[in-house]
C-alpha cells in the first residue's frame, strides 16, 4: 500500500475464521457454541478516519464488516444488509461499543444460535431450547453449564428472548 502511495487512504481489516477447540473441553474442531470457537480477532486501520488505537473488548461479528465498510466509504447501507455499522465507534465519535454479538452455527447433527454478551453466553438449539448458558464473569472457561438451572431461570429467559429477537433482525428463521 505504501509503494502504491495509497496507505493513508485505504481501509484495512484483519480478521480470521472461527477458532478450533484444539482439545479444550475435550473437543476438537470448531462450530461449537464455546468461546474458543466463536471468538476471533478483528483489527481495523483507516488513517485519518478511524481514530481508535487502543485494544477493545467490543463485540463484533463478520456480518458487521459489510455495513462498516460501506458506511466508512460514504455508501448508504441497503436495508437488506445485516450487521451493525461499527464505523462511529471506530472513528471515536460513537456511543458505547457494541456489547453483544449474534453467532450462527450449524453442524450435521446440531444446529445452534448463540448470543454472547459482556456477562453471559447463551446458545439455543433448532427448537429454541437453551442448551448452553454460561456466566462469563464467574465462569470464563465455560465449565459450569447453567442451561435449565432454575436459579438463573429469569436471566436465561431474558437472554433467550433477546437471542430470538436478534435472529429475526438477521432474517435467520432456521
Amino acid at each position: 500500500l505504501e509503494d502504491l502511495e495509497i496507505a493513508e487512504d485505504t481501509l484495512v481489516c484483519f480478521t480470521s475464521d472461527h477458532g478450533d477447540l484444539l482439545g479444550s473441553h475435550d473437543l476438537y474442531g470448531k462450530d461449537k457454541p464455546l468461546e474458543e470457537s466463536i471468538h476471533i480477532p478483528m483489527i481495523f486501520r483507516y488513517p485519518g478516519t478511524f481514530e481508535r488505537s487502543d485494544p477493545t473488548d467490543a463485540f463484533a461479528g463478520l456480518t458487521d464488516l459489510l455495513p462498516t465498510f460501506l458506511a466508512s466509504c460514504g455508501v448508504d447501507i441497503p436495508d437488506h444488509v445485516h450487521g451493525q455499522d461499527l464505523s462511529p465507534y471506530l472513528r471515536g465519535d460513537g456511543d458505547d461499543p457494541p456489547r453483544s454479538v449474534y453467532v450462527e452455527g450449524k453442524l450435521t447433527t446440531e444446529s445452534w444460535r448463540c448470543l454472547r454478551t459482556d456477562e453471559y453466553m447463551i446458545a439455543v438449539d433448532r427448537d429454541l431450547e437453551s442448551r448452553h448458558l454460561y456466566d462469563m464473569d464467574a465462569d470464563p472457561h465455560q465449565l459450569n453449564n447453567l442451561a435449565g438451572d432454575g436459579i438463573v431461570a429469569e436471566t436465561e429467559e431474558r437472554l433467550r428472548e433477546t437471542l430470538i429477537k436478534k435472529s429475526f433482525e438477521y432474517d435467520d428463521y432456521y
